[in-house]
């Protein structure tokens, strides 16, 4: 499992299944996968105080990551739904399952995340949030691009839920329908909702993640089968070599940003590589006339996107051991700061109270994480992503940008008491981005190196 998982560098640019992208998503995992484990169990015993069980589940969930919890609830809900149409009767346990498991979302949701304003509906905008210059496009260019993102992605689990179509003792087991809407509800939800930096993809990787695993399952069973009917080893492992050469052929697919529509469909192309195992699977199961057509196909493909997958995982991983952890030595500095920087936040974390507030024309976090300061308006980008985002907030955040401009540009006392006013003591000066020598209405510096100088308002003249 964990090599069918990859980093938001390399999605975009060719196979990829799961996707893991902050330290909250693999505590969310870890209550999703419970819930997992809580449906198989009921397949197999009834289970005693399930609601409680799942509200509790459910709770971790949504606390972690909202997509775990609504994905969840919407494969339980989806279960719930098709054993009462087959059926026409459910059971109070099942009906007291989903009562609590609804409760427990919804009202988590009002008390924690309703009027963030962070998320609007507005299709297929992820697309734009993987390859930013498919953001000036739209219409069947962009409805393209998420069709081959999203097969390029989850395209192992949707073969697998195909051949769980196909298998008559699959189909209406209660695991593989819970399954079937998570993933349904992932598809949708990010691909109908737009979030702030493109968040909205974390449905698709929570459902991922389940599907992942059904996928496996049905993989590692059906390899009996795949090694009985294809006796010739030799043809077992030409198929899981195409997997591996293709993992390569997408690596060796130019990556061109120009934002032309030519280099867009090149990036993408990555996505579609899974073209050629299936291709090779459907020419191999053909010549093999004795073979059931549908099935076998579904079978050698799984085994050769499954290679596919390994492929890609080992390659990805090997540049990016030697691009990224290379470049985090060669850029300690942009990573960890400047030694002017890290010794100038020292000094401001030791000399000022834990409630004093700075501002600063360099707007790095870096600033805020190691001086343990809060700072007047420090990585927008973030605070937009993370803070209830209202228009009263934002043009805040834009008078405090505009605000720090003046002063930095062409400073001036008034402003600097406005400043002041605002509840801000620390002036904090980036020297390689300014002169400092325009900062006259102090008495004196309270600390400077060769990197940086720090003003104290309170001692303006």
């Amino acid at each position: 499992l964990f090599c069918f998982f990859d980093s938001y560098p390399s999605w975009g640019s060719g196979f990829r299944i799961g996707l893991v992208s902050s330290p909250s998503q693999l505590i969310g995992f870890a209550w999703l996968l419970a819930i997992f484990v809580l449906i198989i169990e009921q397949q197999n015993q009834k289970v005693k105080y399930s609601p409680l069980l799942f509200s509790v589940l459910f709770t971790g969930a949504m606390l972690s990551k909202i997509s775990h919890g609504v994905v969840g609830l919407a494969g339980l809900m989806f279960l719930v739904a098709i054993q009462l149409i087959s059926k026409r009767k459910l059971t109070l346990q099942r009906l007291l399952d989903v009562g609590a498991s609804m409760t427990t979302v919804i009202t988590l949701f009002f008390a924690f995340y309703y009027g963030a304003n962070n998320a609007s509906i507005s299709p297929l905008k992820f697309p734009a949030a993987i390859q930013g210059e498919l953001s000036s496009y739209s219409g069947l260019i962009v409805f393209g691009a998420a069709v081959f993102l999203i097969l390029g992605f989850v395209n192992f689990q949707l073969l697998s839920i195909v051949g769980g179509l196909s298998d008559k003792s699959t189909r209406n087991d209660a695991v593989f329908l819970f399954c079937i809407g998570v993933g349904v509800s992932g598809v949708l939800l990010s691909s109908i909702i737009d979030v702030y930096m493109g968040a909205q993809l974390y449905f698709l990787h929570s459902a991922a993640i389940v599907l992942l695993i059904f996928a496996a399952c049905f993989m590692a069973n059906a390899m009996t089968s795949i090694v009985h009917n294809f006796s010739s080893t030799r043809r077992l492992l030409f198929i899981t070599c195409v997997g591996f050469l293709s993992a390569v052929v997408a690596w060796l697919i130019p990556s061109l940003d120009s934002g032309s529509g030519s280099a867009i469909l090149l990036r993408l192309s990555r996505s579609v590589v899974l073209v050629i195992p299936i291709l090779v699977a459907l020419l191999i199961v053909i010549s093999q006339k004795k073979l059931k057509m549908f099935s076998a196909v579904i079978l050698v493909t799984l085994l050769s996107l499954a290679s596919l997958g390994i492929g890609f995982y080992g390659s990805n991983w090997w540049v990016t051991l030697n691009r990224e952890f290379a470049s985090f030595d060669r850029n300690e500095e942009a990573n960890l700061g400047t030694a002017e920087l890290n010794n100038s936040m020292e000094w401001l974390k030791d000399e000022s109270d834990q409630s004093d507030i700075f501002a600063s024309n360099n707007d790095s976090f870096l600033l805020s994480a190691l001086s343990h300061r809060r700072g007047f308006l420090q990585s927008k980008y973030l605070l937009r992503r993370h803070t209830v985002f209202t228009s009263e907030w934002e043009s805040e955040l834009d008078d405090r940008g505009e605000l720090l401009t003046r002063i930095f540009s062409s400073p001036n006392e008034a402003e600097l008491k406005e400043l002041h006013s605002r509840g801000v003591r620390w002036l904090i000066v980036d020297k390689s981005r300014i002169e400092p020598a325009g900062l006259v209405f102090f008495k004196k510096s309270s600390f400077e190196n060769d990197g940086y100088l720090i003003l104290d308002l309170d001692l303006l003249r």
